[in-house]
C-alpha cells in the first residue's frame, strides 16, 4: 500500500511539473518580442554572417506579414536586396516592402545586431515621404532612436535634439 501511494504521489508531481513546463514555455513565447523571437544564436551567425543575417531579416518580415494582431496597414510582401556583413556586429540587409495600401517602399536598410548571445533585427521607425510633387517623394527616413509609450504612441527626437546622423536620419 505504501509503495502504491509513493508511485501516485510521484505521478502527481510529474504531471504538475509537465503542466508548469508547458505553461512556462508558452508564457515565455507570448512575452518575447518579435525581434527576439526571430533571433538566432551568435555562434550560428558567426559561421556565415551574411547568410544568417539575411535569414534573420527574412524570418522577421515573414513574422510581420503573418501577425494578425498588429495594428496599421498590413505588410503584403517584401524582397531582400543586398546584404553587407563587412561588420559582423552590425549586418546590413536592404529590404523593399509593399503594404496593403500605398506605393512600394524604396529599399530600406535594416541592421542585424548582437544582443547578448543572439543576433536580432534592430527595431526602427521609418517614415516615407509619399506626398505628390515633393522633392523627396518616395524616400524613406529611419531611426532606431525613439521612445514607445505604454499606449503604443511613438516619439522621435525632433530638430535640435541632435544631428540627423545622431538621430539615424
Amino acid at each position: 500500500m505504501g509503495h502504491t501511494r509513493n508511485v501516485l504521489v510521484l505521478m502527481v508531481i510529474m504531471a504538475a511539473s509537465l503542466c508548469a513546463s508547458v505553461y512556462g514555455a508558452e508564457y515565455w513565447r507570448s512575452t518575447q518580442t518579435l525581434e527576439m523571437h526571430t533571433s538566432r544564436p551568435a555562434e550560428q551567425v558567426a559561421d556565415n554572417p551574411a547568410e544568417q543575417g539575411e535569414a534573420i531579416v527574412r524570418d522577421y518580415f515573414t513574422a510581420l506579414m503573418n501577425d494578425k494582431t498588429l495594428e496599421g496597414t498590413p505588410l503584403t510582401s517584401f524582397e531582400i536586396g543586398r546584404t553587407d556583413a563587412s561588420d559582423p556586429d552590425r549586418i546590413r540587409v536592404s529590404v523593399t516592402a509593399q503594404f496593403a495600401e500605398g506605393p512600394e517602399w524604396p529599399p530600406v536598410d535594416y541592421f542585424v545586431v548582437r544582443a547578448g548571445d543572439r543576433y536580432k533585427v534592430q527595431k526602427q521607425v521609418c517614415v516615407m515621404e509619399a506626398l505628390p510633387d515633393t522633392p523627396g517623394k518616395l524616400t524613406a527616413r529611419c531611426t532606431s532612436d525613439y521612445t514607445e509609450s505604454i499606449d503604443g504612441t511613438i516619439s522621435v527626437p525632433g530638430p535640435g535634439s541632435g544631428t540627423p546622423a545622431e538621430n539615424g536620419l
